[in-house]
């Protein structure tokens, strides 16, 4: 899937090191998770969010997807 994937997302609440963060990363795919420890860690180049902020993570994947942004990595 991440190889006919335009972005990822994430909207978790507790994680470790993500096994689906890191094949998102390998893919070079735009990320948008939440700002937990974990996720901030494993990926400085991420769109992140508040937990339980749907509409803010929604708004970010519609920018990317609007602006060709998946089509830079």
């Amino acid at each position: 899937m991440i190889n006919i994937s335009k972005v990822f997302f994430l909207p978790t609440k507790n994680e470790g090191q993500s096994n689906s963060l890191i094949e998102a990363m390998h893919g070079k795919l735009p990320i948008v998770t939440t700002n937990i420890f974990a996720n901030t860690m494993l990926v400085p180049h991420a769109e992140y969010c508040e937990i339980g902020n749907h509409k803010m993570m929604a708004k970010k994947i519609i920018h990317i997807l609007n602006n060709n942004f998946y089509n830079i990595f």
